[in-house]
Parts: C-alpha cells; sequence; structure tokens
C-alpha cells in the first residue's frame, strides 16, 4: 500500500468520526479546523458543515462556500486514482453539495436554478443508491413545488422522502418532511390534518434533539392556533419557537417569530408591539437578505399602516412585498399583496385598478386551491362590479364568494370540532400521564422493594459466611491448641524415654566395667598353663 492509498484510507475512516463531532462547533471553529487539515474529504465535509450554519444567516456566503468544495470535488474527480472507494466518497459529496446549492437558490427565491441543481445532485446520488441523499433531494424538490403551489407534486416528492427517510431511521429529516408536508394541510385550510401532521413532526423533532428543527415545528403550530383565532395558545407556541431560536442564535427563525409574534399583537390590537416586533423582523431580513420573510413582513407592515390609517405607507409597503414575491416567483405571497392592493385601491375609489389586481390574486388562488383567498377576493370583486354598475359580473363573483363561504364555514365548524378533539386529547393525555406516573410510581416502589430486599439477602448471606468462617477459624484454632499440646507431651515423653534410655547405659557400662574388673584380679591368681608347665618341668628336672 503507498503511502497516498493509506491517506485515502484514512481520510475514510476520520469521515465516520467527524460524523459525530462536527455538528455541536461554530463556524469559527469549523472555518479554523479546514485549514489546518490536509485530506480533502474531511475539508469537503467541514465546508458542508459550515453551510449549516451559513445559510440561514447568509445565504450568499453559504453558496460561496459549497463552491470551494465543489471545486475540491472536481480536482479529486480529475486526479487519476484507482481506488473506487475513495471516487465514490467525493461522488457523494458532489451530490450533496449539489443539492445544498439548490436550497441556497431556493432560499435566495431563484426557482429555475434551485430546480435545476437539486434534480443534477440527485441524478449523482441516485446511482450511488445514496438514501439519506435522494430522500434531501427529494424533501427540497417538494418545498420547491410548495413554493409555486405545485400540490401534488409536493404530496408527491414528499411520500417518497418518508419512505426513505423511515427506511434508515432519520428522525432529523423525518421531521424536516412531515413539516412541509403539514404546511401543505396548512395553506389548504385542513387544520385537523395540518395539526395532527405537525405533532407528528413534533414527536419526531423531539426525538433528533434538534433545537432548530423543534423551534420550527413549534412556531408552524403556533400558526395553526392563530389560524383557529386561539390567540393564547398561538402566542405561547410563538414564544416557546423564540426562545429556543434565541439559544443558538438562529437569525432565519428569529424573524420569522418576530413577525409571527407581530400578527398576533396586530389581532390583540396592540399596535406598538406589533410595530415593534415587525421592526426587529425587518432589520434582521434585511441583514441576512431573506427574501421570502422580507416580503411577508412588508405586508404585514402594509396592513398595520393600513389599520392606522396610513394608506400611502401601506401602500408603499404593499408594492414592495408584490416586487420581492414577483422575484422569488412566491405565488402564495402574490395572492395576498395582490389583494391587498386592490383593497387599498378600492378605498381611494380607483376601481380599475383594484380590479386589474384583484383577478390577479383570485386567478392565483384558484391554481393553488387555497379556499380562503378566494373567498377575499371573489367578495372584494363582487364589491368593486356593484360599484361600477357591472351587476352581471357582480353576482358572477358574489356565487364564487358564497360558494367558499359556504366551504370555509364548514372549516369553521371543523376548528371548533378540532379544539373539541383537542380538548379530549389533552384530557386523555393527562389521564395517561396520571397513570403512567402511577405505574411508574407503583415500578419503582416494587423496584426499591426488590432491591432492598436483593441487598437483604446479600448482607445476609454474608453474614452467614463470616459466621461459618468465625466458627471454622476457632474450630481449627482449637484443634491447633491441642495438637500443640500432644506434642509437647510426647516430646516430654521422648525426652523421658532418652533419659532412662541414658541410665540404663551407665549401668550396663558400670556392671560391664565391673566384671572386667573382676575377671582381671581372677585372672591374675591363677597361673597360666606355661608357667605350671615350667614349673612342673623344673622339679621334674631336680
Amino acid at each position: 500500500m503507498t503511502k497516498r492509498d493509506l491517506q485515502m484510507y484514512l481520510s475514510i475512516f476520520f469521515l465516520f468520526l467527524f460524523n459525530y463531532s462536527l455538528n455541536s462547533q461554530n463556524i469559527d471553529s469549523l472555518t479554523n479546523l479546514f485549514y489546518t487539515v490536509n485530506h480533502d474529504s474531511i475539508r469537503v465535509r467541514l465546508l458542508l458543515n459550515i453551510t449549516e450554519h451559513l445559510i440561514y444567516q447568509n445565504p450568499d456566503s453559504a453558496e460561496r462556500t459549497l463552491m470551494i468544495g465543489a471545486q475540491i470535488c472536481e480536482k479529486e474527480s480529475n486526479k487519476n486514482n484507482s481506488n473506487l472507494q475513495v471516487k465514490n466518497v467525493f461522488k457523494k459529496y458532489t451530490g450533496n453539495l449539489l443539492i445544498s446549492l439548490g436550497y441556497v437558490s431556493m432560499y435566495k427565491g431563484e426557482i429555475d436554478e434551485a430546480f435545476k441543481r437539486t434534480n443534477e445532485g440527485l441524478g449523482v446520488l441516485s446511482k450511488l443508491n445514496d438514501d439519506q441523499g435522494i430522500g434531501v433531494a427529494y424533501s427540497n424538490k417538494a418545498q420547491l413545488f410548495q413554493m409555486i403551489g405545485k400540490a401534488d407534486s409536493t404530496n408527491y416528492y414528499l411520500k417518497k422522502a418518508i419512505l426513505l427517510f423511515k427506511k434508515i431511521n432519520s428522525n432529523y429529516y423525518l421531521t424536516v418532511s412531515y413539516n412541509i408536508l403539514a404546511v401543505t394541510y396548512d395553506y389548504q385550510g385542513n387544520y385537523a390534518k395540518a395539526l395532527e401532521i405537525y405533532f407528528e413532526a413534533l414527536r419526531y423533532s423531539e426525538k433528533s434533539n434538534n433545537l432548530r428543527l423543534l423551534a420550527g415545528v413549534t412556531h408552524n403550530i403556533g400558526a395553526v392556533y392563530e389560524a383557529l383565532n386561539d390567540l393564547e395558545r398561538a402566542e405561547e407556541y410563538y414564544q416557546r419557537a423564540l426562545t429556543n431560536r434565541i439559544k443558538f442564535n438562529d437569525q432565519f427563525g428569529l424573524g420569522e417569530s418576530y413577525i409571527a409574534l407581530g400578527k398576533v399583537m396586530k389581532k390583540k390590537s396592540d399596535y406598538d408591539k406589533a410595530f415593534s416586533y415587525y421592526n426587529k423582523a425587518l432589520e434582521i431580513q434585511k441583514k441576512i437578505n431573506d427574501l421570502p420573510n422580507l416580503a411577508v413582513t412588508y405586508n404585514n407592515l402594509g396592513q398595520l399602516n393600513r389599520l392606522i390609517g396610513n394608506k400611502l405607507k401601506a401602500l408603499e409597503y404593499y408594492h414592495k412585498s408584490m416586487d420581492i414575491q414577483l422575484k422569488i416567483q412566491d405565488k402564495n405571497g402574490l395572492t395576498f399583496s395582490y389583494s391587498n392592493i386592490g383593497g387599498l385601491y378600492k378605498e381611494q375609489k380607483e376601481f380599475d385598478k383594484a380590479i386589474t389586481y384583484t383577478i390577479k390574486s383570485l386567478e392565483i388562488a384558484k391554481e393553488l386551491g387555497y379556499p380562503e383567498n378566494i373567498r377575499n377576493s371573489a367578495q372584494l370583486l363582487s364589491d368593486l362590479y356593484e360599484f361600477k354598475g357591472n351587476s352581471k359580473k357582480a353576482f358572477e363573483y358574489f356565487k364564487i364568494y358564497i360558494k367558499m363561504r359556504d366551504s370555509l364555514s364548514n372549516i369553521d365548524v371543523q376548528k371548533s370540532s378540532i379544539q373539541q378533539q383537542e380538548k379530549l386529547i389533552y384530557e386523555k393525555k393527562q389521564a395517561i400521564a396520571q397513570e403512567k406516573y402511577a405505574s411508574d410510581l407503583l415500578l419503582q416502589t416494587e423496584k426499591s422493594m426488590a432491591e432492598k430486599k436483593r441487598q437483604n439477602i446479600i448482607i445476609g448471606s454474608v453474614c452467614t459466611v463470616l459466621i461459618l468462617v468465625m466458627f471454622f477459624s476457632v474450630l481449627l484454632f482449637k484443634r491447633y491448641k491441642t495438637s500443640q499440646r500432644q506434642r509437647k507431651i510426647i516430646e516430654l515423653q521422648k525426652s523421658e524415654v532418652e533419659k532412662q534410655k541414658h541410665l540404663v547405659e551407665v549401668k550396663q557400662n558400670e556392671i560391664l566395667d565391673s566384671i572386667h574388673y573382676a575377671r582381671r584380679i581372677q585372672m591374675a591368681q591363677i597361673p597360666s598353663e606355661k608357667r605350671v608347665f615350667f614349673m612342673f618341668k623344673k622339679t621334674n628336672t631336680s
């Protein structure tokens, strides 16, 4: 294996480590790390993480950062590298970079460019069978179709994305997809379905432990309550979202929260607070070039100025909002801007201008299938044609108004049903929570008793063992003492035997000595044979 191959394998290994460690770091630390590492694969991963932080604060910087990553991937692709695994790593990064660039384009309102980049990324990742990347591409396409009012295409791609995210068990991306799906039902006035899906998204966001996602879903739930005219609960959810967004300095989210709270204050007739919130939102959105929400803020400032009688200022803000929405192809926003401008021209008795803008609003509202916008535009057109003396046209639009009004009346009934249903759900949840608490308490008590019993058994067992050890220790000690005494007795007996033996030996030696002595005396008194023979011989001779 060459040194270059070793570096490649190390790069792949480090990627897995970075997947777990980078998300918690800030832009500065990620940027510093980018300039210190030598492996291109790690550097691209760092750039993708930097973009996650930048995209909502400075989309232009995010785009430049992604382009640097694309250049690194292109450089690696042009190298004569035979390692397929490393090649696929950079192909995967290329696909992810394209999808991220598509998201930046969508955020900037460049819809055609967003579709182009997203489809290119989807093509790359499809060849690699990258389920997560493909799912993200589907989710982003769904958002794009939602922006241009294609509800069927939105739902189609969301369902495909959700299937993939369930397959890979991604709580993060399931939250994103369910949130987008709920927004579609929200726009259509199907609040029951919207709330159902938002709470599903909330469940996944809590599992993902991602504050940004949690804040986004919580904010959208507040929007449904606002639509249901439950202003107290709407403000509660909006404030919860704002609190989380302040924690991680989410500039994009903060602007969105300030808009929402401004709308609630306006409905509560607290215009000073409403202006304060809108101006905070405006300051942030200009700073980060958040065009979609900047258009919303201009529209809301127009409504607020209209309420206090400043119609010229209101018209100025309406046109600012409309210009941005035309630029970013925000059809949903345009229905409101056109309708608001038409209504203001009506008040100024410029009926032809009013009709022109209101017809535009109605056409888009019909295309999107949004009943509330259709109703409002049809009612305004009926009034305008009546003022102009065109009874036929006035009646034609009045019929549309009645149809949508009845449809929305059903929705109002549905709203009341939802509120009752939510009350029952809440009470049921409370009962379940109390039952669970009691069950947990009982289980905890049983566990505590079982643990205490186990500890008692252990203590009893230890005590028993200690008693047995002490008993056998005493027994062994006694046997040892007895053995010692017996040994001493044996030693004493042995010593006594030795003494007796010694005495016997001494007596025996004394007896032997006496015998030997007596024998010598006896021998001294008896002449020897030679002496007798000699004496006998001498006597005979004489």
